[in-house]
């Protein structure tokens, strides 16, 4: 996690404060050979394990979903990684010969009015092949998308460094507020019922420029998590990677001023591959 946010753990999360306005904490990192999955605002997938299931990793409360179990490997070669957690659901578990497939993510309309599914967590692995990555950019044997938060997928065995999709921050306010301007990031506008909207994204960091008073609602996505790697030790199934931390905020009151998004970039396996926090 960041200087200012949280610290995952393999046996749970905890909070260390946080000086930011909103934060969101970077997906849980897939396990490798005979370990839990990570935790993070999704954790990541379990491993494989010669002694029954393996643990999936602990998510952020509000902002994510557990890893899935990795299966158990007697008799059965390599057994199966759990699918990493996503913001709608926890990753499914590894069992026999089957990976765990990545939990789904969740949806959110404020980019461009309609829905946009977002932080799926990303597929497990097994001897017959990869997991399926959940909605929202997890990925099947894959590199977690873009700017989704979406958990990398596990896919062959060692080696297999699959990552963490970047986050995304949206910020959209009414249009009409009095004397309140906003500027940064990409700009959209649409309607919704009756209300008319102006949205600004952010792909990477930036600063959001505020003149007035006004309020805002925010989509805050982490960076998903890395995967854990298959092969290590002795062929055992890794997990996929968790979803990034999934957070909404509405009606926030912003003054002038220039405020700095941070938007976290996708987890890269380093022998723990959590996600950056956004």
């Amino acid at each position: 996690g960041g200087t200012n946010s949280y610290t995952a753990t393999v046996t749970g999360i905890t909070s260390q404060g946080t000086s930011e306005l909103a934060t969101c904490v970077g997906g849980g990192c897939g396990a490798p050979g005979q370990v839990p999955g990570y935790g993070g605002g999704s954790g990541g997938g379990g491993s494989s394990n010669d002694q029954g299931m393996t643990g999936g990793g602990l998510a952020v409360a509000g902002q994510g979903n557990a890893g899935g179990l990795g299966g158990d490997r007697q008799g059965n070669n390599t057994g199966s990684g759990g699918g990493g957690g996503g913001a709608g659901a926890a990753g499914g578990n590894g069992s026999g010969g089957t990976p765990g497939a990545g939990g789904v993510g969740r949806a959110n309309n404020f980019r461009t009015g309609s829905d946009i599914m977002y932080a799926g967590g990303g597929g497990g692995y097994a001897s017959g092949g990869p997991g399926t990555g959940g909605t929202g950019g997890g990925g099947t044997g894959t590199d977690g998308a873009v700017n989704t938060g979406g958990g990398g997928g596990n896919k062959a065995l060692n080696p297999n460094f699959s990552q963490g999709g970047s986050g995304i921050v949206v910020v959209r306010y009414v249009i009409g507020q009095s004397g309140f301007t906003v500027a940064g990031g990409l700009t959209e506008t649409y309607t919704i019922g009756s209300t008319d909207y102006q949205s600004h994204t952010f792909l990477a960091t930036n600063v959001l420029t505020i003149t007035g008073t006004g309020n805002v609602d925010a989509l805050i996505i982490s960076g998903g998590g890395a995967i854990g790697v298959t092969g290590n030790p002795e062929g055992y199934a890794g997990g996929g990677g968790g979803g990034g931390g999934m957070l909404e905020t509405n009606n926030t009151s912003l003054t002038t001023g220039s405020y700095v998004v941070v938007v976290g970039g996708g987890g890269t396996y380093s022998g723990s591959g959590g996600g950056i926090d956004g």
